[in-house]
Parts: C-alpha cells; sequence; structure tokens
C-alpha cells in the first residue's frame, strides 16, 4: 500500500505492526467469546454474539485501511485535517463500547489477569514505533529515545497479570497500575497530536507525525490506542462492580 511517506517505513515493519494489530483484534474477539462462556451462555448465544463483535470490528478496521490507502486523509492544509475526525471518530466508538451493555459483560466476567495482561500489546508495540523513529518516519519524542514511556505499560502489565493469575492481587496495586498506565497512555497521545503538522504544532523537529494518516499506521490511533483506552476503562468498571 502506498504509504505517502519520504522515506517509506521497512517491509519488514508494516508487517509486524499488521500482525500485531491483526492479533490484538484476535485477542479481543476472543475476550467476547470467552466472557460469554464464562458466564454459561449457550454455543449459540455465544457464537451470535463473538460473530457480531467480529464483524462490527473488522468493518470498522477496513473501512479506516481504505481511507487511509486512498489518500484522502493525507492533507493538512485544512483544520481540523482530515484525519481527526476518524480519530475523534474511533474515540467516541470506543468510549460508548467501554461503558455499554456488552462492556458492562466484558469486564465482569474476564479474570482480571485477562483484563490486565491484554495490555501487554504495548511492548512489541513501542519496539515497532522505536524501529519506525530509527527509519526516519517518526518523530523520535514518539518513541522511548525520546518521551513516550508506554513501554513500561506492556512490561507490568505482564508481572501484574501474572501476580493476578497465581496470586492475591491487592486491590490497590490494581488502581495504580491501571492509573499509570492510563496516564502514560494519555502522555504519548498528546505527545502525538503536538507532533502532527497543525497550528498548535509544539514539537518542530522531522518528521511530523504524518504517519498517523497512511496506511496501515491509521491503525495506530483508530485500533491499538483504543484498545488501550477500552482496556483501562474496563478495568475501572471492574474495580467499581467489585467495590
Amino acid at each position: 500500500m502506498n504509504s505517502f511517506l519520504d522515506p517509506a517505513p521497512s517491509a519488514a515493519v508494516v508487517t509486524v505492526f499488521c500482525a500485531l494489530v491483526v492479533a490484538v483484534a484476535g485477542t479481543a474477539v476472543a475476550g467476547v467469546s470467552a466472557a460469554s462462556r464464562s458466564r454459561g451462555e449457550d454455543v449459540s448465544t455465544t457464537a451470535r454474539r463473538t460473530r457480531s463483535f467480529a464483524i462490527g470490528l473488522g468493518t470498522w478496521m477496513l473501512v479506516t485501511l481504505l481511507a487511509a490507502a486512498s489518500g484522502m486523509l493525507a492533507s493538512f492544509e485544512t483544520f481540523p485535517p482530515p484525519v481527526m475526525p476518524v480519530i475523534g471518530l474511533s474515540l467516541v466508538l470506543s468510549t460508548t463500547l467501554a461503558f455499554s451493555r456488552l462492556g458492562g459483560f466484558i469486564a465482569a466476567e474476564l479474570p482480571i489477569a485477562a483484563l490486565v495482561g491484554f495490555q501487554a500489546f504495548r511492548l512489541p508495540l513501542e519496539l515497532v514505533l522505536h524501529r519506525l523513529s530509527y527509519e526516519g518516519v517518526l518523530p523520535v519524542q514518539m518513541s522511548y529515545d525520546g518521551m513516550n514511556f508506554d513501554i513500561v505499560t506492556g512490561i507490568s502489565a505482564v508481572l501484574v497479570a501474572l501476580w493476578a493469575a497465581f496470586g492475591t492481587l491487592p486491590r490497590l496495586v490494581l488502581v495504580l497500575w491501571n492509573l499509570l498506565g492510563l496516564g502514560l497512555l494519555l502522555t504519548i497521545v498528546t505527545i502525538a497530536l503536538l507532533s502532527t503538522p497543525v497550528p498548535f504544532r509544539v514539537f518542530m523537529n522531522e518528521p511530523a507525525n504524518t504517519i498517523i494518516t497512511t496506511a496501515p499506521f491509521l491503525w495506530l490511533p483508530v485500533v491499538l490506542v483504543q484498545a488501550a483506552w477500552i482496556g483501562h476503562l474496563l478495568v475501572f468498571r471492574r474495580l467499581a462492580g467489585r467495590a
């Protein structure tokens, strides 16, 4: 697919990124199925719920991928740039999902180890972002060589999930971990926004953050960031439900 970037990211990093997105999406679909089975729903109900979620997610991923591949989101000559409404809509959809009946269902039925462990995808994601920065297509402040420390969330998610799976995880630890991960997520999202070529751009070093308008990297803000956001909201729903 056309990247509209000069230089373009390597084929290897594009492949790894796509594989990560598919893995995260597949894990989310598997989570819906597992939550349904945990509640004791019959096979047909589980299949119907899982299929509906998979179709919805797959459709959103395909539509956004085609929009990015067409180049229609690549312009920053107007404000807001075309990519911003797409990201805004993805935020609305993800927040709505997290606070929906389905979100509450997932938060209540999945083990806390699964809800936390899901965020481990942020470890390989940070390695991909680091490589993109090394290749000169992502601003350095969006990698851990700069100001992005979200790799801490990915690593700690593994440790906290193992603690929850094989021991007794204190409620305070879960609260603090979730706040840390959410804080790091909001920090890098802010940095990414302030690195785009918009009137309020703060980070003036090149390259600007335009990679998020291209295929497949639009999936970074509209799929992966939203997955992390939903994950944190579901943990908060679990905490509220068990208060």
